[in-house]
Formats: structure tokens, C-alpha cells, sequence
């Protein structure tokens, strides 16, 4: 009795097809070929057409029959068909799988004599359509030694758009052979950009007898994403930038008073780091190389591992390897262990370990990195699991690559529980950054942290945009504010305050101001690197004149995008 099985298994999918072909042959027989189209229709639904070819490799013996079993009940339209019509195709669902029997119409035999036959079905199981991004994953094969020639063609609707990218198969066409299927999973996605609308909640409450100020993070423009922060209620009396690049806004609470800030907007997530976009620049200093609560940089063990493991691709591969994931500890509010409970405990980590581990070695082994917290969009929380599934929330590292001056964003938790997907050479568009950590690594606090007493509430909505939600909405209201009449011989001291009331930030512009009198008239250009919507920024002027003036001898304006406004006086 023979008996041949292949095996594949869709690791983003939690999809699996086992054949199992029984005939008078035994193993090492035959030799098999698999032609295998996927035809993706514009609803995501999939067509598979599987050509499997037998070949005899002694004179007196054939196959007869095959069952298979596939590794989900979605499978419709099931039909099989060799070169003398329809096979019969017996179907039975049993515990999420579907099985499918199958006896062959023809006995082919004598040595060099192939069998061809095929194995036609639907299922909605390989294509996810995600926002403005369509992803299919294909599944790292394991095969056995009798199949020595496997090819897969995909074809996809022209609505569909441009690849956005094939990992790890640096190529552009959609054709794979069994070389590049067997090693590791394929993840193909469509699309220029993601759009993601959200709805943040943050509960502040000041528990003292004094005044007191608070401040709450809101997500920040980086190098791959561009906020759009259509509201913030109550509003900010100040919106600052840290280290980092983080937003954060600014409120004074009365003794014993209690708020809830409501954030809304969108973000546009893209693909490629932009390196003049604001934020990128943030942090290229040694704080990046610190040690830090979390980020054990001293211990001896840490350093070992940073002399062994020396480039970030090194250290990644080693994190993956090393740790395995617990799925019990995100049941519960998880106790984050940093990187040396995470060496001690490789076996039951989350992705706050996965984070750690990779900032510490590589912080200790001179590479800048620091940590996201922020959303994660997951269809599978076996396969991509979140750290707090409420408030979906996850974590995930970065790195600073000196050779081309961006930071890199990298999973190590979710290529390790997909089982080898790539989130090293490109992350995907399923990220989406609440707050960085790298001067500290636990401050500040993401959207998400700022429960409620009960601590059971959902403060974090997000859900998938698009184009109708960038609303570019730029303005800005500029303040000046000095003396009335000036004295001759004192330096005179002027305030300009560009406040922006917009819904995007600020960015590589500049202010000027001029300040006219009957002597002469003095400008000034104000550089403004970044102003966040809900800030604002201050500089002084300063100038000595050598004659006294009135009120109704200055002029003083002030102009910003080619817009002017004057001093009441």
C-alpha cells in the first residue's frame, strides 16, 4: 500500500491542506507535479485550480484513489476531473476541516506513465482585503520528497492597483516556484497607503488639593505616518513635542477635578520612511544608546549577547529564535518583564519582551532603537496576537539604519507567531504608531492607559478610512505682544506667538516679522520646525532704537504663508 502526503500549511491563515493519495504504490514510486492558480476575484474570494500530474516510476503500478483534507469548512464548489470527465468527489465537514474523497477513473501503468488530474474549489480564506490594502498570504510549503515540482501563478484584478510588496521574494511578478515557497511564507499586498480613522478617550483626574498640570500623548506625525487631528475636546492650553517626536497636550486641573479628552482624525500610514517628515529627526542622540528600566544595557548577559549578535539583522533573528510566545498572558492585564526577565523566562513572552530584548542588545551593541505602542490591525489573534486586545493594543521595535539615515520599523513578535512572515525588510501598513519610547521607555503613556476608575472601559476606536478623511484643514492665528511706546536707548522686547489652529502640523516654514518706524524698519525671519495642531510657539525680537516713539509711530506686522496681520495699538 502507498501512501503520499502533502502538506501545506497556511501559517497567516491558520489554513491547511493535507493530501493523502492511496494506491498499490508505495513511497518513492512516483515522482508528482503540482500547477496550482489561484484566480482572486475583486470581493476577495479565490477560485484554486490545482493540476496534479503522477508519474510512474516502475512498470506495474498505478494510482487509484486520493483523499483530502482541507483545513477549513469555507471551501465551496468543490469538483474534480481527470482527462475522461468528472471524478466523483465525495465532501464531509468534521471540526472546521473539509474532506474530500476521490476515486480516479483511470488506472494508468508502465513506467514513464503520468496521471493527470485536477482539483477545483472557492474559498475566501487566502485573500484579506483590509482598508485600501488587499493582502494574500501564501503559506511556507512542506512537502514530501516525491513531489518535485511545485508552481503557483496568482492572478488578481487591475483594481487591485500596483504591488505594494512581496516579501521575502524580491520580485515583482506573481508567479513562485517550490524554491521560494518552501522556505518561509509569501505575503503579497496591494496598494499605495493605509487610511485609518480614530476616536481616543482619555480620563484625567487630579486627586490633589493643589492646581496641577497633566499632559496625555496623542499620536504623532513620524517618518511613515501623517495625522490629521480633526478635534480635541477640551482644548490643550499648549501641545508640546518631546525627544521623540511625541505630541503632547498640555491641561491644568483644578483640585479634585476630573475631564474626559475626546481625540479625532485619521492617519495616512505609507510604506516608505520619509525623511523630512517631522519627526524623523527626533531622537539621532546618545539617549538612544542608554541604558534604561526595561532595557538592561549593562548586564553582562545583555553585553554578551550584543558582541555576539553585532548587526540589527542578527540581533532580530535571534529574538524570533529565542523566544516563544504565551498566549495566557494576554488574557489578563499582562506585567511587562523588560529584558533580562525575558532571557530568564524565553518561554513566555508577549511582544513587550520581544521589544525589550531587541532595544536592549541593540542598544548595548551601539545601534540607536527604541520602542512603538500603538494599534495593530489583526484578522488573527492566534497568528498576530495583541498585548491588550481591548484597547488593541501592541508593541513593536525600531532601529536607527545609519546607512541611509531613517528609522526602521521591525516585528520581531509577529514573525515569530506566523511562523517566518518577514517584518524585518518591510513591517506592513497594519502599524500604527500612539506613542514612541526612547529617552524613557515608559513614558509617555498611549492612548489606551488613561482609564477610567472601573479601568474596564474602551478608550481606543480605530477603524479603517479613506481618501474623504484627509481633509487638509491649515490656518494659523499669529499674536504680537510689546510695549506701546518705546524709549530710545533700552533694548524693546517684542513676544510674536504663532499658534496653530489647523488640523495637521506645522513643518518646515517660517515666520516673519517687521517692525516699521519713521527711523527705520527692522525684519526678522522665525524658523518653525514643527508645531503640532493645538500649539503653538514664541520668539523674541529684540531692538534698540535711538529715538523715543509713540503708539501711532510703530508699525508691526507679522506674515506667515503670504498672510499679514497688524498690532492693535
Amino acid at each position: 500500500m502507498f501512501t503520499m502526503k502533502l502538506l501545506i500549511i497556511f501559517i497567516n491563515l491558520l489554513f491547511f491542506m493535507a493530501f493523502s493519495t492511496v494506491s498499490v504504490l508505495a513511497v518513492g514510486e512516483f515522482n508528482s507535479k503540482y500547477n496550482v492558480t489561484y484566480n482572486v476575484q475583486e470581493n476577495g474570494s479565490t477560485f484554486v485550480n490545482q493540476e496534479i500530474i503522477l508519474t510512474n516510476l516502475f512498470s506495474n503500478l498505478f494510482p487509484t484513489k486520493s483523499v483530502v483534507i482541507l483545513g477549513s469548512a469555507n471551501i465551496y464548489n468543490i469538483s474534480a476531473f481527470d482527462n475522461i470527465g468528472k471524478i466523483f468527489v465525495k465532501v464531509s465537514k468534521n471540526e472546521g476541516q473539509t474532506i474530500v474523497s476521490v476515486n480516479f477513473n483511470e488506472k494508468i501503468v508502465g513506467l514513464g506513465k503520468q496521471y493527470k488530474w485536477f482539483l477545483k474549489y472557492e474559498t475566501p480564506d487566502l485573500v484579506s482585503i483590509n482598508g485600501l490594502i488587499k493582502e494574500i498570504n501564501i503559506p511556507k510549503l512542506e512537502l514530501e520528497s516525491d513531489v518535485n515540482e511545485y508552481n503557483l501563478k496568482i492572478n488578481v484584478p487591475a483594481s487591485f492597483g500596483e504591488i505594494l510588496y512581496i516579501k521575502p521574494v524580491s520580485q515583482a511578478k506573481l508567479e513562485f516556484t517550490k524554491d521560494e515557497l518552501v522556505n518561509r511564507p509569501v505575503s503579497i499586498a496591494f496598494g499605495k497607503y493605509q487610511i485609518y480613522n480614530f476616536n481616543l478617550k482619555y480620563n484625567l483626574v487630579n486627586n490633589s488639593v493643589i492646581p496641577n498640570d497633566t499632559e496625555i500623548a496623542l499620536p504623532p506625525d513620524t517618518d511613515t505616518q501623517r495625522i490629521y487631528l480633526n478635534n480635541l475636546t477640551p482644548k490643550p492650553y499648549n501641545m508640546l513635542i518631546d525627544q521623540d517626536g511625541n505630541w503632547l497636550a498640555k491641561y491644568k486641573l483644578n483640585p479634585s477635578e476630573k475631564i474626559e479628552v475626546t481625540a479625532t482624525g485619521s492617519a495616512l500610514i505609507k510604506s516608505k520612511p520619509n525623511i523630512t517628515a517631522p519627526g524623523s529627526t527626533f531622537g539621532i542622540t546618545k539617549l538612544w544608546l542608554a541604558e534604561q528600566n526595561y532595557w538592561n544595557t549593562k548586564d553582562p548577559a545583555i553585553k554578551a549577547l550584543a558582541n555576539k549578535y553585532k548587526t540589527p539583522k542578527e540581533i532580530y533573528d535571534y529574538v524570533v529564535g529565542i523566544l516563544k510566545y504565551d498566549y495566557e498572558r494576554v488574557k489578563s492585564i499582562p506585567v511587562r518583564y523588560g529584558s533580562l526577565k525575558a532571557l530568564a523566562n524565553t518561554q513566555s513572552a508577549i511582544c513587550m519582551e520581544f521589544t525589550d530584548l531587541f532595544i536592549a542588545i541593540a542598544r548595548a551593541g551601539g545601534i540607536p532603537a527604541r520602542e512603538n505602542d500603538g494599534y495593530a490591525y489583526t484578522n488573527n489573534e492566534k497568528l498576530k496576537p495583541l498585548s491588550l486586545k481591548k484597547d488593541i493594543l501592541h508593541s513593536w521595535p525600531e532601529f536607527y539604519d545609519v546607512s541611509e539615515n531613517v528609522w526602521r520599523q521591525i516585528d520581531p513578535t509577529w514573525e515569530n507567531t506566523t511562523g517566518g512572515v518577514d517584518y524585518f525588510n518591510f513591517l506592513d501598513l497594519n502599524h500604527f504608531v500612539l506613542v514612541k519610547h526612547g529617552a524613557r521607555s515608559d513614558y509617555p503613556y498611549p492612548a489606551g492607559a488613561y482609564k477610567d476608575k472601573t479601568g474596564t472601559s474602551k478608550d481606543v476606536e480605530i477603524s479603517f478610512g479613506n481618501e474623504s478623511n484627509l481633509s487638509e484643514f491649515k490656518k494659523f492665528n499669529l499674536s504680537i505682544i510689546g510695549p506701546d511706546k518705546i524709549f530710545s536707548g533700552f533694548n524693546q522686547n517684542y513676544i510674536l506667538k504663532i499658534a496653530n489652529a489647523g488640523n495637521v502640523s506645522l513643518q518646515n516654514n517660517s515666520a516673519y516679522i517687521s517692525i516699521e518706524t519713521p527711523e527705520k524698519t527692522i525684519k526678522q525671519e522665525l524658523k518653525i520646525k514643527v508645531i503640532p495642531p493645538f500649539g503653538f510657539m514664541e520668539s523674541n525680537i529684540i531692538f534698540k532704537p535711538s529715538l523715543s516713539l509713540s503708539e501711532d509711530m510703530i508699525n508691526i506686522k507679522a506674515d506667515y504663508d503670504s498672510r499679514q496681520i497688524n498690532k492693535e495699538v
